[in-house]
């Protein structure tokens, strides 16, 4: 996706496309840097992606079923032990 996203800004840029539609329903999420990445093509200010991210657990049984190694970053993990 990283790659798809380089190519379409690119294209939209180099032929002057002034709008584009992007159409994310029935989309059930997935890789959240993916979103960031996103929005950045569309805006040319710095923004916060989040304010607040909370989670009420550092390990979920769900992710034994996914293709990739999954574990909470390490501020997560930290802020979790320092109580925040």
């Amino acid at each position: 996706m990283r790659e798809f996203f380089l190519d379409v800004f690119t294209t939209l840029h180099e032929k002057n496309i002034p709008n584009l539609i992007v159409d994310v329903r029935n989309n059930g999420g997935g890789e959240d840097d993916l979103g960031k990445r996103l929005f950045a093509y569309m805006t040319s200010e710095p923004f916060p992606y989040y304010r607040d991210l909370i989670v009420n657990k550092l390990s979920f049984e769900f992710a034994k079923y996914s293709p990739r190694p999954f574990s909470m970053p390490e501020d997560v993990k930290k802020n979790n032990e320092e109580g925040r």
